[in-house]
Parts: structure tokens; C-alpha cells; sequence
């Protein structure tokens, strides 16, 4: 129910999420969390990289720029993915629960994903499954508190209600998939940046 749910509220979306979100103040947000994201992989390279809830293909562009090989872009909508193209992308509708990784890939990337799923931990299984010897695992996500019920309410207009987890909460998870923190800090307004290797 819940994956019907949520390709059912984001192909309603598709159409006019970029207009959208190209509108204030979501723009000025975005251009914020687009450039702190090129800093983040101005010196990374990947040779394969898997993007989990690529949405309407806002980070894909950039992925797309330091993977060496292909860049996999999964979206629970196909109205979505219509929204985007780039030569080193193949494009794949299918809910993240539901996606079984036809190779192995040095980056799992996903951003603003886990929010809504029914729980994180298979978002992990599968990033786990995912990657191979040495993978990246990189996800920035909403946390709790009081700039994120901007966040949340953007969302509840379209009926859609998102979760929340504290800091300790998803490392807790990460950790029971045998990920360890590499790195963590703020990400624009009201979201946090972790990345992970596997141990």
C-alpha cells in the first residue's frame, strides 16, 4: 500500500515539480544544496553509480558527470524519470524496496528517499547489496526539528506524509548493516549529509 501510495503522489507531481521547486523559496534552497553537493564530489570519480529515488533527475546530472561508466537511476515514478535525459544514464522504474541490483556499484547515492519508505532498514539491505568491496554509500536526508516542518508540510499539501529519524536513529540502522560513518555534517536548511563505507 505504501509504495502504491507513494507512486501514485509523486506521478501527480511530476508534471509540475520542477516549476515547482524552481519557485520561491524552494530555489533558493535547492541552488544551496546543488552547490554544496558539487564541492562534495568535485574530486570523487566512480566507475559505476546506483541512485536510488532519482525524482525528476536533479542530482543525476551531476552523478552523471563523475561516474566513468553509467550512472543507474531508480524512481518509483516513471512520470518522473520522463522529466530528465543524459547520455550515461540508463533510466529504471521500479520502487526501491522492490529493485534487486543487476551489478555491483562503487556509489549508492539516494537524497530525499528514505523519508518516504516504510522503514530505512530496507533502504540499507539494499544499499548493502548494492555495493561492491570499497563502495560509497552517500544519503542526505530531513532531520527532526523545527525547520523541517517546512519540509514536511510541502509534502502533507499533496497528502503525503514523510518520516522523520534523528541522527542516532539511522546510524543505529546503518550500523546493523554493517555501515560505518565516514563523514556527517548539516546540509542546507534542514537536512544532514552522511556518508558511509561498508566494514
Amino acid at each position: 500500500m505504501q509504495v502504491e501510495q507513494t507512486k501514485k503522489y509523486f506521478d501527480s507531481i511530476a508534471k509540475d515539480y520542477l516549476r515547482a521547486t524552481a519557485s520561491f523559496p524552494w530555489n533558493i534552497i535547492r541552488k544551496k544544496e546543488f552547490r554544496q553537493m558539487q564541492v562534495i564530489l568535485a574530486d570523487q570519480a566512480f566507475q559505476n553509480t546506483l541512485e536510488l529515488g532519482c525524482g525528476a533527475g536533479f542530482y543525476t546530472g551531476l552523478l552523471s558527470e563523475c561516474t566513468e561508466e553509467k550512472v543507474t537511476a531508480i524512481d518509483i515514478s516513471l512520470k518522473m524519470l520522463e522529466q530528465f535525459s543524459y547520455k550515461n544514464v540508463e533510466k529504471v522504474n521500479s520502487a526501491i524496496e522492490e529493485f534487486t541490483p543487476p551489478r555491483e556499484f562503487d556509489l549508492v547515492f539516494s537524497v530525499g528517499s528514505i523519508e518516504f519508505l516504510d522503514s530505512p532498514k530496507k533502504f540499507f539491505k539494499l544499499a548493502k547489496e548494492s555495493l561492491g568491496k570499497n563502495g560509497t554509500l552517500i544519503i542526505v536526508v530531513p532531520h527532526k526539528g523545527f525547520l523541517t516542518r517546512s519540509y514536511q508540510l510541502f509534502h502533507l499539501i499533496g497528502k503525503r506524509e514523510i518520516k522523520l529519524y534523528s541522527r542516532d536513529e539511522l546510524l543505529s540502522i546503518a550500523a546493523e548493516h554493517q555501515f560505518s560513518l565516514a563523514e556527517s555534517h548539516p546540509f542546507a536548511p534542514f537536512n544532514h549529509y552522511y556518508q558511509f563505507k561498508i566494514k
